[in-house]
């Protein structure tokens, strides 16, 4: 496990270093990028930039690629390569292990494609982001959804995000704070009005939106046992709360990394392994609601793996071969 101090750069960072040769000066950290997501054959993006469904055919359209941005970004239809959504971003090439928040790592691009394809879901909902760094998947939801809060907890991190919300004019995005040690729920005290000059508290108006909320996403959040616990709990809460919908789902995209560890002298996913560890006590867990003495219903949560291969479309380039994708949702 590394320290948090430890510098770390992602196999995304590596690639947009690559893209951009020769444009940024040696060993600068800060990086303008944009991510450009090419669609499938008939999907297409509304004068607003919105998502729209397929409507006719379009030209065969190319991978999609990671380069610095030319003069702005937006959504538009390429006659080569077929429908595209861009989105801008200003991220670190390079960063400590507790501020990795702040590039993007591969799993976003996974998280990514679930939100293209399905995006008819996501349409006029109110999404979460847990853990949402640069902000990207966000960003994407927000094309499709009328509510997205970006959360995640290092100042750093949290204001990075806000000018990557301002550099692509997602009005509908929130930037807030969130510490996956206290409950995201109505009766928590995130939701106790703050210092006003704090721009990410969590506002008397956004209890609505959160507790009718459908969606909360999250990707590469798996990276060290302690965040990992605190995520899980999270989960669990925000399923078992009182005021959560019967169709709650909790997205959760992650590169099971493998590492040489002592003492096996062999590549183990220890931080993976651990994940699915406290999913199996998740599904265990039941919850009885008592009203007047008497037990009523139980509930209980699913966790699934999703398939991630050729019938989930790959929308930019970056390697599958380690990523997983999970649903935690009410079991019913």
């Amino acid at each position: 496990m590394q320290a948090e101090d430890d510098e770390v750069s992602s196999e995304v960072s590596v690639a947009l270093v690559s893209a951009a040769a020769g444009a940024t000066e040696h060993g600068q950290r800060r990086q303008a990028a944009c991510f450009n997501f090419f669609f499938k054959r008939g999907t297409a993006c509304d004068a607003d930039g919105d998502l729209e469904p397929p409507r006719r055919r379009l030209a065969k359209r190319r991978r999609g690629r990671v380069s610095p941005p030319a003069n702005g970004c937006e959504e538009h239809e390429d006659t080569n390569a077929g429908a595209v959504l861009t989105v801008s971003l200003q991220l670190q090439t390079t960063s400590t292990v507790a501020l990795c928040g702040m590039q993007v790592w591969g799993a976003a691009l996974l998280l990514v494609d679930l939100i293209i394809s399905r995006m008819h879901c996501f349409h006029n909902h109110v999404a979460v982001e847990l853990g949402a760094g640069a902000g990207l998947p966000g960003l994407v939801l927000a094309k499709v959804c009328r509510r997205v809060f970006l959360t995640d907890f290092a100042d750093d991190v949290l204001r990075q995000c806000q000018q990557n919300v301002s550099l692509n004019s997602s009005a509908c995005c929130l930037v807030r704070r969130l510490d996956w040690t206290h409950a995201l729920e109505e009766d928590s005290d995130q939701f106790t009005p703050g210092d006003e000059s704090d721009e990410f508290s969590w506002r008397s108006t956004d209890l609505a939106d959160v507790r009718r909320c459908s969606y909360f996403l999250a990707a590469d959040v798996i990276y060290s046992n302690e965040i990992t616990e605190a995520f899980i709990a999270q989960a669990k809460r925000l399923l078992l709360a009182e005021s959560c919908p019967a169709e709650r789902q909790i997205f959760v995209a992650v590169d099971q990394r493998y590492n040489f560890t002592l003492p096996e002298c062999t590549t183990t996913s220890r931080e993976y392994d651990h994940f699915v560890d406290l999913l199996v006590g998740l599904t265990a867990y039941k919850q009885e609601r008592k009203a007047d003495g008497y037990i009523g219903d139980v509930r209980r949560i699913k966790c699934e793996e999703m398939r991630v291969d050729e019938s989930m479309e790959q929308h930019s380039a970056y390697d599958r071969a380690h990523m997983r994708l999970w649903r935690l949702s009410l079991a019913a």
